[in-house]
């Protein structure tokens, strides 16, 4: 994006604060202000989080999520000094990589662990070494 966007008062914490858009170039990273140095990892924060990617998902056909509870304590300039800018290229990169695809969550059960827990402990010297000074 090249043009301000405000997608509303989407900030974690519930207090009201605007999710927005800084720029460097054609590239943009959305932020929100932050009363807080951390944020513990709750379902309510999460899902602040969670719903702030949708918001955003909505408007571009590519978004390159940050990990939850990623916080800059040195403000705009900062993000866009040691973030868009060295990294630009890169992240159009993956930006277009991503454009139009879509999440898809994969859950997998076994009838019986043993022959995965088998497999782990055949692959990884390690890991057998463990099992073995347990037993």
């Amino acid at each position: 994006a090249d043009q301000p966007q405000n997608f509303g008062p989407l900030g974690i914490g519930g207090v009201g604060d605007s999710l927005v858009t800084i720029h460097y170039k054609d590239l943009a990273c959305v932020i929100s202000d932050s009363s807080r140095e951390d944020y513990a990892t709750t379902r309510e924060y999460t899902l602040a989080h969670y719903q702030a990617i949708e918001a955003v998902r909505k408007c571009f056909p590519a978004v390159l999520p940050v990990c939850f509870n990623t916080v800059a304590k040195k403000g705009e300039q900062a993000i866009i000094e040691k973030v868009l800018k060295p990294r630009r290229d890169e992240f159009l990169k993956l930006l277009e990589w991503v454009a139009n695809k879509e999440e898809v969550g994969v859950k997998a059960y076994w009838r019986s662990m043993e022959p995965v827990f088998k497999k782990i402990v055949e692959g990884n010297p390690r890991i057998k070494a463990l099992r073995d000074e347990l037993a």
